[in-house]
């Protein structure tokens, strides 16, 4: 098995007030799944979603409830979930977490035990 086989779901703070440390957690959500697809994983980027906003006509909406349904369902396809730290102040990331859980999903809070999972499972 290679690590491309290894769907990353990554998770972390994302959107909150101010607009700077929104717009930061964006960039580090981002960066961290560039990170990992250099390193051979699969990535599911939800930092990415803001996109889907600018692309909508006027008086289309995606609504936030939409945005979490849809990055659950990612969630649930994927091998395993990276979380960025200040997840604790995050009430969406404790949701992925806890339903990452459930579903048996690894949930790993750094990149060095996510890579040593990796490295484990391809039987490095």
């Amino acid at each position: 098995m290679s690590t491309k086989s290894f769907r990353t779901y990554v998770g972390g703070p994302y959107s909150c007030d101010p607009l700077p440390e929104a717009l930061n957690n964006m960039r580090r959500g981002i960066r961290a799944s560039a990170d990992l697809l250099r390193a051979g994983l699969i990535p599911f980027c939800p930092f990415l979603d803001f996109l889907l906003w600018f692309v909508l006509d006027e008086g289309e909406i995606i609504t936030k409830d939409e945005i979490y349904a849809y990055s659950m369902e990612w969630l649930e396809v994927c091998d395993v979930m990276y979380v960025l730290s200040g997840w604790e102040r995050s009430t969406g990331t404790k949701k992925e977490i806890i339903r990452a859980k459930e579903r048996g999903i690894p949930v790993f809070y750094t990149r060095e035990d996510l890579m040593e999972w990796v490295r484990k499972e391809v039987g490095e």
